[in-house]
């Protein structure tokens, strides 16, 4: 399998390349199929809110706050997209502050201000909630 690297901008997709043995000829050149690649169990993934995730240049990140109250962008990788929420299969942990609504000025080291959250604002995401 090989990617583009790159996600267009315009449709926010990631051209991708799969190889199949396809003895009988039945898969034909350029034709769209349905895939379904099973997943090893016992994964260990989060869910964020997709309007969390930063499309940069050079990948996909998630801006997490430290305990300096600093930002951090985390290079992710995402498993399922379920609309407003994506699983994230590697670069956040349960422990990380999520920046919502990221602006794409947002830089590494920068100071921000969280919002504490209440209990009857609970997220109902795996990772905490943080605004910059």
């Amino acid at each position: 399998m090989s990617t583009a690297q790159s996600i267009d901008a315009t449709t926010r997709t990631l051209l991708t390349e799969l190889d199949a043995d396809n003895p009988k000829g039945e898969l034909l050149p350029g034709a769209y199929s349905m895939v379904h690649l099973p997943l090893p169990s016992g994964l260990r993934t989060w869910r964020i809110p997709s309007n969390a995730l930063l499309f940069r240049g050079d990948g996909l990140h998630v801006a997490t706050i430290d305990p300096d109250n600093k930002v951090h962008l985390n290079t992710v990788t995402i498993g399922r997209d379920y609309g407003q929420v994506v699983e994230i299969l590697s670069g956040v942990d349960a422990q990380d502050r999520i920046v919502l609504n990221p602006p794409d000025s947002i830089l590494a080291g920068e100071l921000v201000r969280c919002a504490p959250t209440t209990h009857s604002a609970a997220p109902t995401w795996n990772a905490r909630r943080c605004c910059a």
